[in-house]
C-alpha cells in the first residue's frame, strides 16, 4: 500500500505547486504509476480526502508546530496524509498511518523532516486524536475547522441560507459523491443500461431525482466499459439533468447551449428532442468544441452541432433559437464535493463574476426568438451570481416575463416559481441554481 500513499503525495504536491485540476492530476498520476485497482482506490481516497480536509489538517499541524509555513512541501503532504488516516480512515491501523508517513519523508528530499513528522503524528495520537477547535466566540472560525471550509465561506453560507442549512450543506461536501450516469435514451433505456453495466461487474442503482439516471457508488474507469464505448450513457449530475428538464426542449426545435463544454447538457437536450432539430453547443475554445463533437459522435447524436463562440460578444451568424441555456461560468460553490480545491480560493473570487455573467445573459437575448425561453443556471451558491442577476435581467428588459421552472421540486429557500436553488443535503444533487424567463411573443 506504500505505493498508493506515494501516488497521493506526488499528486497533492502537483496540485499545490501548479494549481492544477484535481481530477486531471490524479488520473495522470494513477496512469503513470500503473497502479492496480486496490492501490488506485486507496490513492484516490487519500488524495481527495486530504484536499477536502486540508484546512482542518492545517489547523492541527499549527497546534503542534511553531512555524508550519516553513515545513518542506513533501513533509507537509506526508503530514496531511498521516493525519487524514488517523482521523478519517478507521480501517488503517494508527501505527501504519504513522510509520508509512514517516517513510514517505525519509524517501524524499525532505528526509531531515522525518523526526518532525513522527513527532506531530505521535503527539496527535497521545492527545487522543482530538481536533483543537477555536473558541465558541469565533463561530465561523470554528465552523471552518469543523467542516474544512474557509471562514469567509462559512459566514457566506450562514448569512444567505441560515445556520441549519449552512451546517448541513458544508457537511454534505465531505466524501466522494456517487457517479451519476444519464441513459442515452436514443439507444437504450434505464433497465437496459443497468443490465449492460451489471454484466460488466458494476452495480448501478436508480437515481430518485430523474428516471433516466443511474448512480454508481464505485465505478473505476467507466470509459473502459463496453456500455460507454457503445454510447449508452454519459456522465451527468442530477442537477444538470434537472436543468435540461427545465429547458424542456421539444423535437424539432432550435436550442442554443451558450457555454456548453464539456457537452453533457447538450447531449441530454438532444435526447429529450429525440435527436431531431438542432442543439448548437458553443464554447470559446476550439479544443473544447472538438471534445463536444467527439462526445456527440460516440452517443450517435446528430442533432448536436458545435460552434466556437465568445459568449461576451454577439454573433448574428448564430441565428435565432426557440430556447437558450445559459449555464454560465461561476464560482463553483455548489460543487465543493466534486472539486475540493475550489474551497481554497479567496473571497475575491466572487467579485467580478456577477457582471461578467450578466453581460453574457444580455448577449444571449439577441439570439432568442419572440416567445422563446431562456434558462439561466450556475453550479454555485451565491445570490449575487444567481437570484440577483436574474432579478436584474427581468428589471432591465421589459420584454421578459418570469417562466415557472421545475414546479415539482421542493423550494427549500421559499423562492418564486421562476427560480430554484438545489441543495445537496435536500435535493441529493450538486449545489445548483436554475432560473427561467420567456420573451414576449
Amino acid at each position: 500500500m506504500a505505493n498508493a500513499r506515494k501516488i497521493a503525495q506526488n499528486a497533492l504536491l502537483r496540485v499545490e505547486r501548479d494549481g492544477a485540476y484535481s481530477n486531471l492530476v490524479l488520473d495522470a498520476a494513477l496512469t503513470a504509476a500503473g497502479a492496480d485497482p486496490r492501490d488506485a482506490a486507496l490513492a484516490a481516497a487519500l488524495f481527495y480526502g486530504v484536499l477536502e480536509r486540508r484546512l482542518t489538517l492545517d489547523h492541527i499541524i499549527a497546534h503542534y508546530v511553531k512555524r508550519p509555513d516553513k515545513i518542506d512541501p513533501s513533509a507537509r503532504q506526508a503530514l496531511y496524509l498521516g493525519l487524514y488516516q488517523l482521523l478519517y480512515m478507521d480501517r488503517v491501523p494508527p501505527a501504519a498511518a504513522v510509520n508509512e508517513s514517516v517513510m514517505l519523508v525519509r524517501r524524499s528530499r525532505a528526509a531531515h523532516c522525518a523526526g518532525l513528522v513522527n513527532g506531530v503524528l505521535r503527539g496527535f495520537l497521545r492527545d487522543d486524536r482530538q481536533i483543537p477547535l477555536p473558541p465558541e466566540t469565533a463561530p465561523f472560525e470554528r465552523m471552518a475547522v469543523t467542516y474544512s471550509v474557509p471562514a469567509w465561506l462559512a459566514e457566506h453560507f450562514v448569512r444567505h441560507y441560515g445556520e441549519e442549512n449552512a451546517r448541513a450543506l458544508m457537511a454534505s461536501f465531505a466524501g466522494r459523491r456517487p457517479l451519476t450516469l444519464r441513459v442515452n435514451t436514443c439507444k437504450t433505456d434505464r433497465d437496459g443500461l443497468a443490465a449492460s453495466l451489471a454484466a460488466e461487474g458494476l452495480h448501478p442503482a436508480p437515481c430518485p431525482v430523474d428516471d433516466d439516471l443511474l448512480t454508481l457508488p464505485e465505478s473505476g474507469d467507466i470509459t473502459q466499459t463496453a456500455a460507454y464505448q457503445q454510447g449508452l450513457f454519459h456522465v451527468q449530475d442530477a442537477a444538470s439533468a434537472l436543468c435540461c428538464r427545465a429547458v424542456a426542449p421539444q423535437p424539432g426545435e432550435r436550442v442554443l447551449d451558450l457555454c456548453a463544454a464539456p457537452g453533457g447538457k447538450s447531449f441530454t437536450m438532444a435526447q429529450l428532442m429525440q435527436n431531431t432539430g438542432l442543439v448548437l453547443a458553443c464554447d470559446l475554445y476550439p479544443q473544447k468544441a472538438q471534445l463536444i463533437r467527439a462526445g456527440a459522435q460516440r452517443l450517435g447524436l446528430t442533432a448536436v452541432q458545435t460552434a466556437v463562440n465568445d459568449a461576451t460578444q454577439v454573433d448574428p451568424a448564430l441565428g435565432m433559437f426557440d430556447a437558450i441555456l445559459c449555464d454560465l461560468p461561476c464560482s463553483g460553490l455548489g460543487i465543493l464535493g466534486r472539486k475540493p480545491e475550489i474551497r481554497y480560493k479567496t473571497v475575491t473570487l466572487l467579485d467580478k463574476l456577477p457582471d461578467l455573467q450578466y453581460g453574457m445573459l444580455c448577449n444571449s437575448l439577441s439570439y432568442l426568438k419572440p416567445g422563446g425561453r431562456l434558462i439561466f443556471s450556475t453550479c454555485t451558491l451565491n445570490p449575487a451570481e444567481n437570484q440577483q442577476n436574474l432579478a436584474r435581467l427581468l428589471a432591465q428588459h421589459s420584454q421578459l416575463r418570469p417562466l415557472p421552472v421545475l414546479p415539482h421540486c421542493r423550494r427549500a429557500l421559499g423562492e418564486p416559481e421562476h427560480m430554484i436553488t438545489l441543495l445537496p443535503h435536500i435535493h441529493g444533487t450538486d449545489g445548483f441554481f436554475i432560473g427561467a424567463v420567456r420573451k414576449d411573443g
